[in-house]
């Protein structure tokens, strides 16, 4: 019986650089309008929202989610309320 091909897989630097990337966050604030934008070599992703409004967001994988205010996060002096879930 002839063995099993081994499954494609990406090349061990396509791995390892995909590890290493950090993305950048930047927040733009006005009032209770937020601006949230990560960017990685490959990608950027740019989701909007407002306090106290439900709203849709991607994530960096390209899941959409439904955000709506429910837990604080405070960064400096700007607080974010959110609740996530799956669409």
């Amino acid at each position: 019986m002839p063995p099993l091909s081994a499954p494609s897989a990406l090349p061990e630097d396509v791995i390892k650089m995909a590890k290493d990337v950090k993305p950048v966050t930047e927040i733009q604030q006005n009032g209770n309008d937020f601006v949230i934008t990560s960017k990685t070599p490959g990608k950027s992703v740019t989701n909007s929202f407002t306090i106290g409004k439900e709203a849709d967001i991607t994530t960096m994988d390209g899941k959409k989610l439904k955000v709506q205010p429910l837990q604080t996060l405070t960064v400096g002096s700007a607080t974010m309320v959110r609740r996530s879930k799956k669409v």
